[in-house]
């Protein structure tokens, strides 16, 4: 991997937590004795539960950085899903993420988000937990589903449950949230519309897939 480092134009690094992987800190070890960090686009997804100065000094110094914080809820719920991460230090956290954001802008080549992956345990409480992350002050992600396992997709709850999730989900008010991505211009051409409310409802009423669908079947793939 490091002979191939300074060829290297974009690393993403998706699944586990990279802030706890020593390997994933030996390769940026690596790219700043090589004197490339300045040449790599950087994608990352934590869930937010480390942070500390030195890593946020680290990150600044790729050319660009994609941070998706994965904060699936909020309060107790959250603790449930994440065990054993207490939410008041991802409220702790997410403030010194903050300050990295207010540093970012079209120059910097940095992209923070809160993007919470929806699923059957979190869709119903979407609202609340707009509203809670709302004033930290960072870009929420609201397009980003489980697929798998199928059990925990949207699309798989019973369809009477998909009638108040309709409901709910119609009646947010999305307006009211910084919603990435948005229809504003940066660098040279603007961002496509999005709109986050249609695209939630479409999603739910995805035809339900697997076992739910054809238990037999979903067995034998078994």
């Amino acid at each position: 991997l490091k002979d191939i480092i300074p060829d290297l134009f974009a690393v993403n690094a998706y699944g586990g937590e990279p802030f706890l992987q020593e390997e994933f800190f030996e390769f940026v070890k690596w790219c700043q004795e090589l004197n490339c960090t300045k040449n790599i686009v950087l994608g990352l997804s934590s869930n937010g539960s480390v942070v500390t100065p030195e890593i946020m000094d680290m990150l600044k110094q790729f050319k660009q950085l994609n941070l998706h914080l994965s904060v699936d809820d909020v309060g107790r719920r959250y603790e449930y899903n994440r065990w054993p991460v207490k939410w008041e230090k991802i409220t702790e956290n997410l403030k010194l993420w903050a300050t990295l954001h207010e540093e970012t802008n079209e120059f910097t080549g940095r992209k923070l988000t809160i993007t919470p992956t929806l699923s059957v345990l979190n869709i119903y409480y979407l609202e609340e937990i707009l509203d809670t992350l709302t004033p930290f002050c960072l870009p929420l992600v609201v397009t980003n589903f489980v697929h798998a396992p199928e059990v925990f997709s949207i699309r798989n709850v019973p369809e009477t449950f998909k009638e108040v999730l309709r409901e709910r989900i119609t009646n947010i008010n999305f307006n009211k949230y910084d919603l990435y991505p948005r229809p504003a211009k940066r660098w040279h051409k603007p961002l496509p519309h999005i709109d986050h409310k249609q695209v939630l409802l479409s999603h739910l009423n995805l035809p339900q897939q697997g076992i739910f669908v054809d238990p037999n079947t979903y067995r034998q793939k078994l």
